[in-house]
């Protein structure tokens, strides 16, 4: 049986989500360090991350792909990694992922998607306004 394809930037009320990455860097220049095996959000990790922090600001889930009840998803794709894949730029190597074989930008986009994940904060402080532009879902 096929696995269902994951967004690598799920929220975490998501249904069956997980942590991949932990983000490291500035708010300026953030960068992911991908885990070597996916961590569950428990009560007492959500303690570890307290306001005015968000969950999302310093982990990175993922959980299956919603689909068309995303607001960055069209037809059968996933807009958000285009604008990733098309506006960021990309690192030099390949970073080891754990869920790259379900990843839904990976699976849409290729390595493309990779070389630029680890700069990809799901709620980011950034003041890049390249950053905020590729975060907003298209009009519908």
């Amino acid at each position: 049986m096929k696995q269902a394809l994951h967004c690598p930037s799920a929220q975490p009320d998501w249904q069956d989500n997980f942590v991949f990455g932990i983000v490291r860097g500035t708010a300026r220049d953030p960068e992911v360090e991908y885990l070597a095996q996916p961590l569950a959000l428990t009560a007492e990790l959500r303690e570890i991350i307290t306001e005015p922090v968000e969950l999302t600001e310093m982990l990175r889930f993922a959980a299956p792909c919603v689909g068309s009840a995303c607001a960055h998803f069209r037809g059968h794709e996933c807009t958000l990694v285009q604008r990733i894949v098309n506006t960021l730029p990309g690192t030099g190597a390949l970073p080891a992922c754990i869920i790259r074989d379900v990843c839904r930008w990976y699976a849409q986009e290729g390595s493309a998607a990779c070389l630029r994940c680890q700069h990809v904060v799901t709620d980011q402080m950034s003041f890049d306004p390249a950053i905020h532009a590729v975060a907003m879902p298209p009009q519908t």
